[in-house]
């Protein structure tokens, strides 16, 4: 079942216009160790112009935590967020099935976080450069900034095994969830959706945050 995070980031895509495709399975080329040898893309997003002309091409990554700041590292072993935006970003899988919908032109890839820890450009890089000395990964960082409210990343990898991951230069755009919400209420507010009659779940959720907004003064 989709996340409602996912759900929302959908919703603030279709809102602006974008055709979406959520939830798309693809088969790795090759198979990590210990992996299952799939994978899913959270959802990629489409718009045209007026003439029917593609526009802007997004695939984009759900992951989300409440508790945790990107990019969070379990020090226990567990959950590595630079990690898997790593996977994600060159998986040559991901790429190709991607290019089933887009076609050979270039799209962008965002990734949907946890709120940015104060330091969170510095904290990256060192992870990524971290995973390359452990032989993980083989790329080079290139470019991290941040660019409120986002951060760019932009890597180059020369991987070791070329039927998992793509070679050459990578990059991608990266927002905290709590930018969507903000955007998506936004959104609400300027379209008039607050006060509509909505049964979709996720809708209903946004009107109440716009509502609340509303009525507590100076806030939203």
């Amino acid at each position: 079942m989709p996340k409602f995070e996912e759900e929302a980031v959908n919703c603030w895509y279709a809102l602006r216009g974008y055709l979406t495709a959520r939830n798309i399975v693809y088969v790795s080329p090759t198979k990590r160790p210990g992996g299952k040898g799939r994978g899913e893309i959270d959802l990629l997003a489409l718009k045209v112009d007026a003439e029917g002309k593609p526009e802007d091409r997004v695939r984009v990554e759900v992951g989300v935590s409440i508790a945790g700041r990107f990019p969070w590292i379990d020090k226990k072993g567990g959950a590595d967020e630079t990690r898997k935006l790593l996977e994600r970003l060159l998986s040559r899988g991901a790429d190709e099935k991607a290019r089933e919908y887009f076609g050979t032109n270039e799209y962008r890839n965002q990734f949907i976080t946890s709120e940015f820890a104060s330091n969170a450009c510095s904290v990256l890089k060192n992870r990524i450069e971290e995973l390359k000395r452990s032989g993980e990964f083989n790329v080079e960082v290139i470019r991290v900034e941040g660019d409120e409210p986002k951060i760019l990343l932009k890597v180059k990898n020369d991987p070791k095994d070329i039927e998992m991951e793509l070679s050459g230069v990578r990059e991608a755009e990266i927002l905290p969830f709590s930018y969507v919400i903000k955007q998506l209420t936004n959104l609400f507010k300027e379209k008039g959706l607050a006060h509509k009659g909505f049964s979709d779940p996720i809708m209903r959720a946004i009107q109440y945050i716009v509502r609340i907004q509303e009525s507590t003064p100076g806030k939203g």
